[in-house]
């Protein structure tokens, strides 16, 4: 039998075409879905990514994209409250130090 060869469906196996669903048992594995035009033979290929469909393929990308812009946002909120609490904190320190009295010397309660 040759490697490269497509391979066949028996009538009583239901296997589906990839990209609408109709039942593509006892089709020649050459030909094309009779629904949608999708070969037969890349539906029967493995489950890679390769012989995916287009829209998968770009519902993944949306998918990736969405999750990464998400991640690349967060991180960016994380510097910018870093940010803006450093300059809370030196801001309050500013004000808080010329109004603080200097300390007593010495313990009230045994006067050293």
């Amino acid at each position: 039998m040759d490697e490269h060869a497509p391979p066949t469906i028996g009538p009583g196996e239901a296997r589906a075409c990839r990209r609408c669903g109709y039942n593509i048992a006892g089709l020649d594995a050459a030909g094309v879905c009779p629904e949608c035009g999708f070969e037969i033979e890349r539906s029967l290929a493995s489950d890679e990514l390769k012989n995916s469909s287009p829209e998968y393929l770009a519902s993944l990308h949306r998918g990736v994209v969405i999750i990464l812009s998400a991640i690349i946002v967060m991180i960016l909120i994380t510097f910018a409250s870093i940010g803006v609490g450093i300059a809370l904190g030196l801001a309050s320190r500013r004000i808080v130090w010329w109004a603080v009295r200097p300390a007593e010397t010495g313990c009230p309660a045994c006067g050293f």
